[in-house]
């Protein structure tokens, strides 16, 4: 999809999603590269000034990128686990992690990753500490949506076999320290 991520970085590099791929066009020479290939949807959030970028090819490892200054730090999932970019919240990358036998599909999702915790990490200190962990036992996160400074957290909980929808809790921007946890049924 054209234009997903834009950025033109102060150096003047400019970032284009076109299709599958990312771009990378020097401004000044007019030179253009494949930056990333092979875009699969999901596989790529990135903040809403186009800065960052979160992308994780297989799953295995998720590559947070600051464009602006080049540089990247990588999260890995633990065996027998899968991480996931969800998006930003300014400079912050939410992300989640799941088991990968808690994949499932319905009618109008396939291979959804049913994720276990979702993580707020802080892009901007060399540390990229975790700011906020959300975790209820029983519900998993199939995604998200920022709206206003908010996390709107769409949920699911497991019935024998079958995701069933269930409701989530918002969380402002103010209230991404720490951890969250929830009681089963909230």
């Amino acid at each position: 999809q054209i234009g997903k991520l834009m950025y033109v970085s102060d150096s003047g590099v400019f970032y284009l999603t076109v299709s599958n791929q990312v771009y990378r066009i020097q401004m000044d020479s007019r030179k253009a590269e494949v930056y990333i290939d092979g875009l699969k949807s999901d596989m790529l959030v990135n903040s809403e000034d186009g800065r960052y970028i979160a992308l994780s090819e297989d799953g295995t490892t998720m590559h947070v990128t600051d464009l602006e200054k080049g540089e990247s730090f990588d999260i890995h999932a633990n065996e027998n686990q899968l991480v996931k970019p969800l998006g930003f919240l300014g400079s912050d990358c939410i992300y989640g992690w799941g088991y990968r036998t808690d994949i499932f599909s319905t009618q109008t999702q396939t291979d959804t990753l049913a994720l276990s915790q979702v993580l707020i990490v802080d892009t901007s200190d060399s540390a990229h500490s975790v700011l906020k962990t959300y975790e209820t036992p029983g519900i998993y996160v199939t995604g998200i949506r920022i709206q206003d400074g908010s996390i709107y957290l769409s949920r699911v909980m497991k019935n024998g076999d079958i995701y069933v929808d269930t409701t989530g809790p918002a969380f402002r921007r103010t209230e991404t320290e720490g951890s969250h946890r929830e009681s089963p049924g909230i």
